[in-house]
């Protein structure tokens, strides 16, 4: 192909794919409004596993299966979190009006109460009397025919439906067949339809024309049933779109649309007459096991959820949704629209660090404008947290988007939405999985009048720059199609702008000469990735002991015999020391592990390894099976000697040890972004001790200007062979670092052994 002719085609593939893309959002945008924002109903009873909906009385049905009982309140109570009113609630098990373990409900225009009682192997009725608003159990309903029809006994049923002619059906699931009662006053019941294939049917519904629909669970498929019995089929095992998983019920609006509890895939799926796949509703997490279906005549749709122990209902969209989920512009951001367009562009909620441990329940506690966000390179690599918040007072469960950019403009939403793509952003990879590009992370959900925090998105910036005040710009969008302000007729940047769900934040984005490079140390923040500082120790000298006597003072760093004949020395030292500098530490809130091996105790002048028995130690140093003890680390080791010239001495040995940690501030270097002065207040040192349950926390805290830790007799009375400490920002309370650096530091550590001597001279003895 001419490449001229090549470049206008990809131009018009890139075109048309734009345009499909607009349309496709404006699209889900009109579906997901044609049934509004979920509702929660807030029920609270154990296992509710049916509901129905009475639109006469504006009543909503929960059938609580793990309660035995029915509980109706009315919808506005329901969407209140008001009160429910109970019916059929019998303590007495063994009573024959006490409903076992019902699964199905329904109500017909009369306000009876249908259900399938299920292990009872009955359906039963709940007469409503409208001049003293009650229900009561009345026993004639199908009552030649309760318990056998066509001499069958009923087994197992699990679901009851009330036909638009007020005739009810009852799914007789264990004989997979379905049996009808043509109204409220009707003793007995016909088989309208059976099929021995059927595998566990859970659900069905009746539409107006008599046509029946069957959930036919373990089959993972729906079945249409016509009124000459011609059945047709519709739905496969699977996870995509229009697969099905496990489908508990099915429910017909009064448009047509057949909507399908799609139980094992967490949301319901929605076919149009036609029985084709049209959409999803209510995917997870929002839904996490949706059981039974309930659709009005005004089209609203009630789901039950058995997991959630809730109901989720769908009135439309002139209902205003109970969450209102928003991303701050900036600081003073109440979550009141619209998206500011010039308002800095310095989100609070958007935070970019090098770490990807954060504990994300830790970074809810903390808002991110007392951290600081990282100054990127071309190429590096970084990781997205996002803070999402709910005005309203039930939890909200969206996802959010997120898109960067280089441009500069005025109004940075200009590409909104055909252009927001995974062009820089990835998953992390973990274990054997590998990275794959993606803009999108879901949110379980936002808690009432709270917030979430997300993360982390892996980001790669992409592009050069040879300066040191250069911007990238990263947009982040909360995904909820229910805001009330957005009208169906606005197009993505209108309805962004409407929203508060949109938020822009300026990210430094510099040459890598401007960044202090990270040390070696810089990656490790979990105990787990420790990094070891050295096991080069230095051992610097011995301090000898000072004598008295006819023997001289001996060299430099020459000791003799601590025991020598003669020697009246009292204290001598050892001193190991090692340095590690130009530590920078980068991230807002980092703490940076480190581990340590301590020095090998020796003693190769003082020659005390041995003294640790109490008798002459003449009588063991000869003998082929005497074997030295090791020195302690710390303690006191005694020796009876015959001493010079026959004179008894009894010797006393103290030793012990200590380390010292000292983390000392240095200038950090000029080319830093925003170097931060010099002022450890703020950061903290912890030394790290092994237990049953790992590396736990001393509970000695250093902080503040000086930060150094002493430890005596590490090994001895700690432990610490094998040493951790932490050395990092100050969790509480939470104190802001600038961009980038937070300074330069060293590290300091010493190791000293002493020895601390004395003894008493005895009587002479005859040698």
């Amino acid at each position: 192909m001419n490449p001229i002719y090549r470049q206008t085609y990809q131009l018009l593939l890139l075109a048309l794919f734009t345009l499909v893309t607009l349309l496709g959002v404006l699209k889900v945008n009109a579906t997901d409004r044609q049934f509004g924002a979920p509702q929660y109903l807030g029920t609270g009873f154990t296992l509710p596993i049916a509901i129905a909906f009475d639109t006469a009385r504006e009543r909503v049905f929960v059938l609580s299966s793990g309660d035995h009982q029915i509980a109706y309140a009315s919808l506005e109570a329901a969407r209140d979190g008001g009160d429910w009113t109970v019916v059929g609630a019998i303590p007495d098990r063994s009573s024959i009006a006490a409903l076992n373990a019902p699964e199905g409900l329904a109500i017909d225009s009369s306000g009876n109460i249908f259900v399938a009682d299920t292990f009872n192997n009955r359906a039963v009725m709940y007469r409503y009397n409208s001049s003293n608003d009650t229900y009561v159990l009345d026993t004639s309903f199908a009552s030649d025919t309760s318990t056998s029809v066509n001499g069958l006994p009923i087994s197992r049923p699990r679901d009851i439906v009330v036909a638009p002619d007020d005739s009810i059906y009852l799914l007789d699931s264990g004989n997979r067949r379905i049996l009808r009662a043509i109204n409220a006053n009707a003793h007995n019941y016909t088989v309208v339809h059976r099929n021995e294939a059927w595998a566990y049917p859970y659900g069905l519904d009746v539409d107006e024309s008599n046509t029946i629909y069957v959930a036919d669970t373990h089959n993972h498929r729906i079945i249409r049933v016509a009124p000459d019995g011609v059945e047709t089929e519709f739905g496969q095992y699977g996870r995509r779109p229009g697969d099905l998983r496990y489908p508990k019920d099915v429910a017909v609006s009064p448009s047509g649309l057949i909507v399908v509890a799609d139980t094992h895939n967490h949301r319901l799926a929605i076919f149009d007459t036609e029985l084709h796949y049209f959409r999803a509703l209510g995917q997870p997490p929002l839904l996490r096991n949706p059981t039974s279906i309930a659709i009005d005549s005004q089209g609203r749709v009630f789901v039950a959820d058995i997991e959630r122990e809730d109901g989720i209902a769908y009135l439309g969209p002139d209902v205003d949704p109970q969450f209102d989920g928003f991303i701050r512009d900036n600081l003073d951001d109440e979550g009141v629209p619209p998206t500011l367009v010039n308002d800095g562009h310095d989100s609070p909620d958007i935070l970019v660090s090098l770490s990807s441990h954060f504990d994300l329940n830790e970074l809810e506690s903390i808002e991110f404008e007392t951290l600081s966000s990282e100054a990127v390179v071309p190429g590096g690599i970084y990781y997205l947290y996002f803070a999402i918040r709910n005005l309203g007072d039930r939890s909200m469960p969206p996802s959010i988007s997120v898109y960067s950019s280089s441009e500069d403009t005025s109004e940075p939403l200009y590409q909104f939405p055909e252009e927001w793509r995974t062009n820089e952003t990835f998953l992390e990879a973990r274990g054997t999985t590998p990275r794959h590009q993606k803009n999108r992370l879901s949110v379980a959900s936002v808690p009432a009048n709270g917030k979430t925090v997300v993360g982390p998105l892996e980001w790669r910036p992409s592009g050069t720059t040879d300066q040191c005040d250069s911007n990238k710009f990263l947009m982040a969008r909360l995904v909820n199609l229910y805001d009330s302000t957005i009208r169906e007729s606005d197009n993505g940047l209108e309805q962004a702008l409407a929203s508060n769900n949109i938020a822009v934040r300026t990210v430094p984005f510099v040459s890598a000469d401007c960044i202090p490079l990270p040390d070696e140390f810089e990656f490790n923040d979990l105990p787990e990735d420790a990094a070891p500082l050295s096991t080069d120790w230095n051992h610097l000298h011995a301090v000898c002991p000072r004598y008295h006597g006819r023997h001289p003072y001996p060299q430099e760093n020459s000791c003799e015999n601590i025991f020598e004949d003669g020697v009246t020395a009292r204290f001598a030292e050892e001193i190991w020391t090692l340095s590690v500098n130009d530590l920078s530490l980068h991230s807002g809130l980092d703490r940076d592990f480190f581990s340590l091996d301590l020095p090998d105790f020796f003693d190769p002048e003082y020659q005390v390894n041995d003294i640790t028995q109490e008798r002459i130690r003449g009588e063991f140093s000869d003998s082929p099976s005497y074997l030295p003890s090791p020195m302690p680390e710390c303690g006191v080791v005694r020796r009876h000697d015959p001493g010079p010239a026959g004179a008894d001495r009894e010797v006393t040995v103290r030793i012990e040890t200590e380390l010292l940690i000292e983390i000392v501030p240095e200038e950090p270097p000029s080319n830093n972004v925003s170097p931060r002065p010099i002022d450890p207040t703020g950061e903290e040192l912890f030394v790290y001790t092994e237990s049953s349950d790992g590396l736990m926390r001393d509970a000695t805290i250093v902080s503040g200007e000086e930060l150094a830790k002493r430890i005596v007799c590490p090994r001895d009375l700690h432990g610490l062979d094998d040493l951790v400490f932490s050395f990092g920002e100050r969790m509480d309370p939470i104190t802001a670092r600038e961009l980038t650096s937070t300074g330069r530091y060293r590290i300091d550590a010493t190791y000293l052994s002493s020895i601390d001597r004395g003894f008493q001279i005895g009587p002479r003895t005859q040698v």
